[in-house]
């Protein structure tokens, strides 16, 4: 973005910290009421980086950025991140936690805890579903009556992927 901008003089603030990229909209907007509700707008944004390797709201200037931030919309922003990311991230994990977090509404924003409850609740159900798929392949090597004698890794792997199919 090139030089660093003078953030307390562009939201008119004294008490302003942080990088407008991350900033809530309710800061965007300057209201003089908001909560602890911006940090957790921020969270949102950190999570964007590390899944997608870009600000979600960057922009060619501050106010370019404060446009895109009082404008934006997850899917889109998503859909123009495609990454290698989407292979190694599940949207069924993610996606809701930064849907919540980009809460235009600060008031509809989770809290800390409500968040760390719900990251508790998405962990127990991505566990459920990794039983579920270690059964599922316990089912087909059981199904398979595969040997193991003269078969290599590859031959086994070979064999899983077409019974899948299958199955």
């Amino acid at each position: 973005m090139g030089l660093p901008y003078n953030f307390k003089k562009l939201l008119k603030r004294d008490d302003f910290s942080g990088h407008i990229n991350y900033s809530a909209p309710e800061l965007i907007l300057e209201k003089s009421d908001f909560t602890d509700k911006v940090d957790i707008w921020s969270l949102g944004c950190c999570l964007f980086y590390m899944i997608y390797k870009r600000d979600p709201f960057d922009g060619r200037d501050p106010e370019a950025v404060k446009r895109n931030i009082l404008n934006f919309n997850l899917q889109e922003m998503q859909a123009k991140s495609k990454t290698l990311a989407d292979e190694v991230c599940d949207p069924m994990v993610f996606t809701p936690l930064m849907q919540a977090c980009f809460n235009f509404e600060d008031t509809l924003r989770p809290s800390c805890l409500q968040l760390l409850l719900s990251i508790s609740q998405i962990r127990t159900s991505l566990l459920k579903k990794a039983e579920i798929n270690i059964t599922k392949m316990d089912r087909l090597f059981e199904k398979s009556q595969l040997k193991l004698g003269s078969k290599t890794a590859d031959d086994l792997e070979a064999e899983i992927g077409l019974l899948e199919k299958l199955d």
